[in-house]
């Protein structure tokens, strides 16, 4: 390499010494006007390769930039999703301790022990299950009684709606009989479960 670096210091060595020549024969208003015109020619090639290479630098830092906010929003969006998937954790956790895993059979438990109502004395149509959500399903109780115990029926719906194992009641239909001493009971609640695979 030192060999190849020498015959190149050979080659240019004069072309060196005939501009130092050349230069040394212009007088000293050409040689300024060369200086200058030289200078203003590496200015003018300066600024074209400046001028890129600054805009590379820009939309690199441009990129930096945007490389930067994304890992910080990827940070809050998995802080985020922990934090939910922990909550639908602790949500799914207390699902489970107040599914109805048999609607039908705790319904009929409720009319009979709170609301008093002796077996068939009570009509429960179960309707197909709907699909709500992912993993669940929502299943559908028309339920119809009659009663003369008011405070065994509040006491049924409390059961019934803020119970340990509570329904939704999508409809509730109560009329008094024409001798007002019965209530007829139209009852229209709705259980969501898990799908079974």
């Amino acid at each position: 390499m030192a060999i190849q670096i020498d015959e190149l210091r050979k080659h240019i060595q004069p072309l060196i010494d005939k501009a130092r020549t050349a230069y040394n024969g212009f007088s000293s208003r050409e040689q300024f006007l060369l200086l200058g015109g030289s200078a203003a020619l590496a200015l003018i090639l300066l600024m074209a390769i400046i001028r890129p290479i600054q805009d590379l630098f820009s939309e690199q830092a441009i990129n930096l930039a945007q490389a930067e906010q994304n890992v910080r929003d990827m940070a809050a969006s998995i802080n985020r999703y922990q934090r939910l998937v922990q909550r639908r954790n602790e949500i799914e956790k207390d699902f489970q301790s107040v599914e109805i895993k048999q609607g039908a059979s705790h319904l009929e438990g409720l009319l009979r022990d709170r609301a008093g109502i002796e077996r068939g004395s009570f009509n429960i149509k179960e309707q197909n299950p709907k699909p709500f959500g992912n993993n669940y399903q929502q299943t559908f109780f028309s339920v119809t009684f009659a009663t003369t115990d008011y405070a065994r029926l509040i006491d049924f719906f409390q059961e019934l709606v803020d119970g340990a194992k509570p329904l939704m009641v999508k409809r509730l239909d109560i009329k008094r009989s024409r001798s007002g001493d019965r209530l007829d009971v139209t009852l229209e609640v709705s259980s969501i479960t898990r799908e079974r695979a």
